[in-house]
């Protein structure tokens, strides 16, 4: 008996609930309908810009896109002082079949805790593939999480002797 009476007023209580909900959302969409001002006459609205790109994180000075390279390579730029943990960041050397050829740690030469861009320097010893071919500087995002969202990374082609 109680069981039964638990049960039916929790069911009064969600009729009651969803007619009070029913009856805010017509007043809400009469509101909206009377609040909606005259536009006949009015030509539309310009369409919206398209969004702007996101702004630039890493800056690589040297070497430029498309330099022709010789080990060691040394690499500096600046970065946003989000890309660094405990000043550093990972910076990887890759070929044409993206295999890792050399890696480095690139170092802040700054206060790196801002939010501004921040100089770093670093230096890869590397393989280079037998014949001259191209590849890529992959600048990574510090990222200590490991978790795939606070992942970033900036690619500068590169050309090997």
């Amino acid at each position: 008996m109680t069981s039964t009476l638990v049960r039916l007023t929790l069911l009064a209580a969600c009729a009651l609930a969803w007619t009070s909900c029913q009856r805010d959302r017509s007043h809400t969409s009469e509101r909206r309908q009377v609040e909606r001002p005259d536009t006949a006459g009015i030509s539309s609205p310009t369409p919206p810009l398209p969004p702007s790109p996101p702004p630039k994180q890493v800056i690589v000075d040297s070497p430029a896109s498309g330099a022709l390279i010789t080990s060691p390579v040394r690499v500096t730029g600046q970065a946003r002082g989000s890309w660094y943990f405990e000043a550093e960041f990972p910076i990887r050397l890759l070929d044409s079949e993206d295999k890792m050829i050399g890696t480095g740690v690139a170092r802040a030469k700054g206060d790196w805790m801002t939010s501004d861009f921040v100089p770093f320097e670093a230096s890869i010893v590397f393989r280079a593939p037998p014949e001259e071919s191209t590849g890529f500087l992959v600048i990574e995002k510090s990222n200590p999480s490991g978790s795939p969202e606070h992942a970033a990374e900036s690619r500068v082609p590169v050309r090997f002797r």
